[in-house]
């Protein structure tokens, strides 16, 4: 059975290639706006990584025979991020309180190590039927 997968995640990890795991272990790798068919069994896990982050684990079924998965980057996640990341210019500065941008960088370690396996989502995308 196969699947395709195509990488759309963004401005982040550009330059570097996705590792995509099977269950856990290497299978190939996915460039920026790339796209492949990867081969499964039904009740293998789909799983992209990027050093320490990582995507949603999706399980495959039967029925995902020739479907198309895309991976994304989450956007909550990065709005998120980018939010503490101008924070931790501005707060500082505004407020002359250097303590704020030391507690700002613990929250923002906390906030990488605890979002770290859902960096990155893989979705099933839905086909669109032009026949009318």
């Amino acid at each position: 059975m196969k699947i395709k997968l195509n990488r759309n995640s963004g401005f982040f990890a550009m330059g570097t290639p996705f590792d995509i795991l099977i269950n856990k272990s290497s299978n190939t790798k996915l460039a920026h706006n790339q796209s492949k068919e990867i081969e499964y069994e039904p009740g293998d896990v789909l799983r992209a990584k990027y050093s320490l982050l990582k995507s949603n684990e999706v399980t495959l079924s039967a029925e995902d025979d020739g479907a198309t998965f895309e991976i994304t980057s989450n956007p909550n996640i990065m709005r998120t991020y980018m939010t503490i990341f101008t924070l931790l210019f501005i707060f500082p500065v505004l407020f002359q309180q250097w303590l704020l941008a030391i507690l700002i960088i613990i929250f923002y370690a906390i906030f990488g190590m605890a979002v770290m396996n859902k960096f990155y989502l893989i979705s099933k995308v839905e086909e669109v039927n032009n026949d009318e």
